[in-house]
This record gives structure tokens, C-alpha cells and sequence, in this order.
């Protein structure tokens, strides 16, 4: 509970120190000073850089080569800082909300004066805030020479603390069984899987076989994240997280599932973030159930995955996040925690959502993780990197086996129109675009993007505003899909201003099409 961690945040209520090395140091070791970030509260006192005495006997101050270890001990059952904290002496506030983290409030009741002081916490690391990223370090320890230690760091999450302790329970149960759980929890295996567009301008989720693949399979679920919608956190995010794979029913109410919040916790404190935009994490929506009595209808055939299921609710133009999880019912089983009555097991989506594969087949890595398709690759889930790492120019181009390998986002795209339909199909989406529109990422200031459906593989675009001049001009040649996105950025490199925007589109043998859309910023 914090008693041998050190912390350096950044970077919106405390100070960077990644530019000054003498502090980065000093930050890992934080615990051996005798009160290096404790203390801090915005002002300009430095901090204590004396050795700790519950450690040290004696030694210089700032000098830890000096230092002589004394009697074992703890630190003073206080979290090391380890960086200035700006936070009181600008009026902000970071209460410890949970009563296991802070004696305090055990045993009070919520909105009482004996429940408003949320300071008396120690022996905590302290709850994490919005914004922050961090370092880490612990210690001190004691070593002989020639001696070694390992570390091992899981990284767990689950909503409040209980869902924490179960996360980190599970880790430590996997971790002691030299992460051979089966014969415990026999867990189907996770398909491998793909999404692609259908002619219709929506998703077909296809998938694998794994019946044979390990412990038996009594059904499949579709789950999808839709990047348009807007969430709360308060009414579902991180509060589903540790019951999501417990729905069963499509369309049925979330609430059933989600853990209560934590009585103390003031609503008016995350009000500026209260709205998020699902992503690969989630939220996930259960939109399929297949049982295995049922799965045969999906079947496909000149395929290499074996089953298909299309989403006629996916919408041309918006990006998505998939996975298929295999389920298996029965019980009760022994998990970490004891006897499981949760009735079902389920594959987890994070291996494979939007076709995620790791790069193993026969038990060996492939060249570059390029797993092909159908195979059950999952044997170490990330091929090396996050789903989002495509957008590193080092990474692999869409529509690449390698690009659906990393599992990233999925959107829906109309096929290449003949040029005979154009003039009937082409059009713009979002007409008119407002800014943060449905179909761009809300976190990203620069994500704005109108797309053109319903295009030929060759033509000509000329975007025009209403005095004249062109702002905007490409010529594409041999495109893969019927959709042209424009990021609304003019051909001088600058973001377009709002207004009536007249586009022109020259295709065939001197076909042309002439449409309009409007800009709200």
C-alpha cells in the first residue's frame, strides 16, 4: 500500500522532472529520503534529502553513497510524491475516496461531518487523477553481492478498489499456475476473426471454428464498440468492466451489471469528463448470442473463416471495434477467489477484437505476425503493440494482412461504384459536418474528416467555396474502396473555415457530378 513506492506524476497538477536527471533520480528513490515529496504543497520550501531514519543509521544529506542501512524498516506509512504538487495551492482538492485507502472514513456515513475529511488517509499510494501519466519506483531493498531480485508488474484495472483487488487476485492465481488454467477453468479458445464491408454498405463479423480447438463451445457472442457514440461514465463506463461478459441478452439493460459508486464520491468532480467516446477498450454492446445449436446458419462456404454474421445496423462511413467470444455453460469451477457460480465461461474479446492475431502458428512466430487468415494465432495477443499503433508511419498500411493482424479500427466503406451508378450513388457524410461530427475521434482536436461515398476507383476531386476558388484538388487512381475521405485541410495546408463548399467530381470518359455541402465549426 504504498509504504516502499515512489511516484512521479505529470503532467497537469504537478511539475515535469523528465528534462533534469538529478531529479528523475532522486524521484525513483524518493522513499529513501527522509520526507522528499510527503511534505509538498506548492510552495517554494526544497524538500528533506536526509536518509531516511526508519532505513538509514546515518549519512549525508542528498548523498545516498554516505548512507549506512540501519534496522529494517518501514517508511512512515506515507506515499513519496516525489514531485511538486500544485494542486492545494491552487485550490484543487484530491480527496481519497475509498475507505479501504483511507481509515478515516470507515465506518462513517456518506454527506456526515465525521465522513468530510478525506486527508487522514496513510499507507496509500493515492487514487489516480485525470490527465496524469506516471513513474514508479520501489524500494529500498537489500542485496548481497552476487545477489539478484525479479520484479514483476501486473497491470490490472477494475472499477473501485474491489474490482482491483479481484483483477490483481486473478493475476496472482494465473502467475502461480505458470498461467495453466484449464484444467480450473477450461476457457474456450478465441477465434480468430475479421470484419469486413459488405456490399451493402455494412459489417459482416466472420470468425473460426474453435470447438476443436480446446474445451468445448456451447455458442459464440458478437460484441461491438461504436466510435460515434457518446457514453457517460457516470451511467456505464468503467462501472461495467468487471461484469460485461456476464450479459446475455441483446438489447437488455446494463443495469443489472454495473457496481454501485462509491457513496462519497461527489458527481460535480468529474463533470468535465463525464462523456466519453467508446474505442477498442469499449464500451462494448452485446449484439449477437449464437448457441451452438445455431451457429450452422452462419455458416460459410469458400472461406477461410467458417462463420459470418452481418451487422445491418453498422452505418457506412463509421468506424467500429468487433470481437467474438466462444462461451462455454456449466460449473460451478474453481477460480482465484474459490468456487466460480458465474454458470458460463467466456474467451475474452481483448485477443481479437477487430481480427487482433498474434503472429503464432505451430507454436512458433511467423514472419512479421502475419498469421493468415483462419488461423487460431492468439498465443501472445498483441503481436507486439497496441491497436492504435498503426498510426505510426513505421507501421503497417491498411489493408495489409499485418494491419489486421494489430487489430485495429474497422470502417465501414462502400465497394468502388461503376461508373455508370455514380451520378445516382455519390454523397457526402456528414452533410452538414459540425464540428467533433459523429464520425470523428473527440479526443483528437484534429480529427475532422467528411466522407465521399459511392466513388469510382478513378477520378478526379475538385472541392470549390463559394467565391470561386479551388481549396481543394486530388486525383486518385486505382482506389481499393468506394469511399474518399478529406481531412478538410485546403491544399495550402490549412483548415478550412466554415461555409457552403461546392464539390466536383470528374470521372469515365468525361463523366462528371456536381454536389455541395456545408462546414459548421
Amino acid at each position: 500500500r504504498g509504504w516502499y513506492t515512489s511516484h512521479t506524476y505529470a503532467p497537469q497538477l504537478v511539475t515535469y522532472r523528465w528534462n533534469n536527471s538529478a531529479l528523475e533520480f532522486r524521484a525513483g528513490m524518493a522513499a529513501w529520503f527522509a520526507d522528499y515529496g510527503r511534505e509538498s504543497d506548492g510552495g517554494t520550501a526544497p524538500p528533506d534529502l536526509n536518509p531516511n531514519p526508519n532505513f538509514f543509521a546515518s549519512g549525508a544529506e542528498d548523498d545516498p553513497t554516505t548512507w549506512v542501512p540501519g534496522a529494517a524498516g518501514r517508511p512512515n506509512g506515507d506515499f513519496k510524491y516525489a514531485s511538486e504538487d500544485v494542486s492545494k495551492e491552487a485550490g484543487i482538492q484530491q480527496p481519497v475516496w475509498e475507505p479501504k485507502w483511507n481509515p478515516a472514513l470507515v465506518g462513517k456515513n456518506p454527506g456526515s461531518a465525521s465522513a468530510s475529511d478525506f486527508y487522514q488517509a496513510i499507507g496509500y499510494v493515492r487514487e489516480w487523477t485525470f490527465g496524469e501519466s506516471n513513474k514508479n519506483g520501489v524500494g529500498p531493498f537489500s542485496l548481497d553481492v552476487g545477489e539478484s531480485i525479479t520484479f514483476v508488474y501486473v497491470a490490472a484495472a477494475g472499477f473501485r478498489l474491489d474490482g482491483l483487488e479481484g483483477a490483481i487476485d486473478a493475476a496472482e492465481w494465473a502467475w502461480g499456475r505458470g498461467w495453466q488454467i484449464d484444467d480450473a477453468l477450461p476457457v474456450p479458445a478465441a477465434p480468430d476473426m475479421k470484419v469486413v464491408s459488405t456490399t451493402n454498405g455494412t459489417s459482416l463479423v466472420k470468425w473460426t471454428d474453435v470447438s476443436t480447438a480446446g474445451p468445448e463451445v456451447d455458442g459464440y457472442k458478437v460484441w461491438r464498440a461504436a466510435q460515434y457514440q457518446r457514453k457517460s461514465w457516470l451511467e456505464e463506463g468503467m462501472r461495467l468492466v468487471d461484469r460485461a461478459h456476464q450479459q446475455h441478452e441483446v438489447g437488455a439493460s446494463k443495469e443489472p451489471f454495473l457496481a454501485p459508486i462509491n457513496p462519497f464520491f461527489d458527481a460535480e468532480f468529474v463533470e468535465p469528463q463525464g462523456i466519453y467516446q467508446p474505442e477498442e477498450w469499449g464500451t462494448y454492446e452485446l449484439v449477437a448470442k449464437i448457441p451452438a445449436s445455431e451457429v450452422g446458419t452462419y455458416a460459410l462456404t469458400g472461406d477461410a473463416y467458417d462463420y459470418g454474421w452481418e451487422d445491418e445496423n453498422a452505418i457506412t462511413g463509421f468506424t467500429y471495434w468487433y470481437y467474438v467470444s466462444a462461451y462455454n455453460e456449466g460449473g460451478p469451477w474453481t477460480g482465484p477467489q474459490g468456487q466460480v457460480q458465474a454458470g458460463h465461461l467466456e474467451s475474452s474479446g481483448v485477443v481479437n477484437r477487430n481480427g487482433r492475431n498474434a503472429g503464432y502458428s505451430n507454436g512458433s512466430l511467423s514472419a512479421d505476425c502475419q498469421v493468415a487468415d483462419g488461423q487460431i494465432g492468439l498465443g501472445a495477443p498483441w503481436c507486439g503493440t497496441y491497436p492504435f499503433a498503426w498510426n505510426n508511419p513505421n507501421y503497417p498500411a491498411k489493408g495489409t494482412q499485418l494491419f489486421k493482424n494489430f487489430g485495429t479500427e474497422f470502417t465501414v466503406t462502400p465497394p468502388v461504384a461503376n461508373v455508370a451508378d455514380v451520378g445516382q450513388l455519390v454523397t457526402v457524410s456528414p452533410n452538414p459536418y459540425k464540428i467533433t461530427g459523429l464520425n470523428d475521434v473527440r479526443q483528437n482536436p484534429s480529427s475532422h474528416n467528411i466522407n465521399f461515398l459511392n466513388v469510382p476507383a478513378d477520378f478526379t476531386l475538385t472541392i470549390i467555396d463559394v467565391s470561386g476558388q479551388v481549396v481543394f484538388q486530388e486525383q486518385v487512381e486505382g482506389g481499393a474502396e468506394g469511399r474518399y475521405t478529406w481531412n478538410l485541410f485546403s491544399k495550402d495546408g490549412v483548415e478550412v473555415a466554415s461555409g457552403l463548399y461546392i464539390y466536383h467530381l470528374e470521372y469515365g470518359d468525361g463523366d462528371e457530378f456536381v454536389g455541395h455541402f456545408a462546414i459548421l465549426r
